[in-house]
């Protein structure tokens, strides 16, 4: 009987999902208005899932940001961006892989894409890209250039002309630095990576 249980235990933790979790701090110039949270849950057979979950304040605005992309044998299956200003929905972009074509709903605005996306923006977060010159963004819904600046240090150019730059420490993501209105914005990765089985 002990055996059995044993056995049975085995089976169900082989078969869970291994969940990294890492932590950014949120900076504005030199001040910290939050913190981002990344989730990667893997299988270890190809398929993962990334949500990024990010709470920010500035001035008298708290941003809420949202992204999941999820991946099966390397081909991204669905994924799902958001952001929300003082509570309030400001924009949304779902995408779903249905039938070898892509849909894609932003508001009442519908679109479809063809051929297989292996890399989005979420996935800058779980590996270092290295040979990938585009990568698709959940938010926009279209392939973005992404070139290396310098190395371990990229630079991924958005459709709305703002370019976003990722640097990597031993493949890892360590620091990610935009442009805006605001002033600069940095994450720092704060380095206490949890690993958990789920």
């Amino acid at each position: 009987m002990k055996n059995i249980l044993l056995a049975f235990m085995y089976i169900i933790t082989a078969t869970c999902l291994c969940a990294q979790s890492a932590q950014y701090d949120i900076y504005v110039g030199k001040r910290h208005t939050g913190t981002l949270e990344v989730t990667i849950h893997t299988d270890g057979g190809g398929d993962s899932k990334i949500q990024l979950t990010a709470h920010s304040a500035v001035l008298l605005m708290n941003i809420y940001t949202f992204t999941s992309a999820e991946y099966r044998n390397g081909q991204l299956r669905s994924s799902i961006s958001e952001q929300k200003l003082n509570g309030k929905l400001r924009e949304r972009m779902r995408i779903h892989l249905q039938e070898g074509h892509y849909h894609m709903q932003a508001g009442q605005e519908m679109r479809s894409h063809q051929g297989a996306i292996t890399w989005s923006v979420a996935m800058l977060y779980q590996r270092e890209p290295k040979g990938i010159k585009q990568v698709f963004s959940e938010r926009f819904g279209v392939y973005c250039n992404l070139k290396e600046v310098a190395p371990h240090h990229y630079e991924l150019l958005m459709p709305d002309g703002k370019t976003t730059h990722y640097s990597y420490r031993n493949g890892v993501c360590a620091e990610v630095q935009s442009a805006h209105t605001m002033g600069s914005i940095r994450m720092v990765r704060i380095d206490t990576p949890a690993m958990a089985r789920k």
